[in-house]
């Protein structure tokens, strides 16, 4: 019987040699109607994120790129309660504490980084903390306005046990865009953060 589950085998002799991960916790559980990675994403261009459980997120820099004292100074100008941990991908117990079953979220924040060639139509669409693949036919304007109403996605997950699963997931335009978390920008009609 064919399932969606996974094996993966990580080589972390490699994914140290390319990456440095970084663990983000803040103490107020309340994390949703902050912004705490946006330095990481805007600022120092974060190859991936990726939201854990509770107010815990993982982020994913190329090797050298920051150091943990800069990000931490960063994120800290504004959210005094964070606290920043640099992940040591040789220490199994803390491997184990931050990815869980099977290292299932480094392997999240590994597909998370992926991202689009410049001369392909598609797009990869990690700045939520979520990787969202997106073709661009799937787009939907109004036939008057020309505006965006909708974007469809896919969104790739790796779910506990290790199953690979693509869940649809639909964003529509707002005109006021102070709804949600994530909008269609109603300029460009490109999909991004609130």
């Amino acid at each position: 019987m064919l399932t969606n589950r996974i094996n993966v085998t990580y080589n972390m002799e490699n994914i140290d040699a390319d990456f440095d991960v970084f663990r983000v916790e803040k103490a107020n559980k309340d994390y949703y109607k902050y912004n705490i990675l946006d330095s990481a994403v805007y600022e120092f261009k974060a190859a991936a994120v990726q939201w854990t459980f509770g107010a815990t997120a993982l982020v994913l820099f190329r090797k050298g790129e920051v150091t943990e004292q800069q990000f931490k100074e960063s994120i800290m100008k504004e959210y005094e309660d964070v606290k920043i941990q640099k992940i040591d991908l040789f220490d199994s117990e803390q491997c184990s504490n931050c990815f869980y079953f099977e290292n299932r979220l480094l392997a999240q924040l590994l597909i998370n980084s992926m991202r689009t060639p410049k001369h392909e139509a598609f797009m990869y669409n990690n700045l939520t903390g979520k990787l969202f693949y997106h073709d661009p036919s799937w787009k939907h304007k109004d036939k008057l306005t020309g505006k965006v109403n909708f974007i469809r996605f896919l969104e790739i997950v790796i779910d506990p046990g290790m199953y690979l699963n693509l869940e649809h997931k639909t964003f529509k335009r707002y005109d006021r865009e102070s709804n949600g978390l994530y909008v269609i920008d109603s300029k460009t009609g490109e999909f991004r953060k609130n």
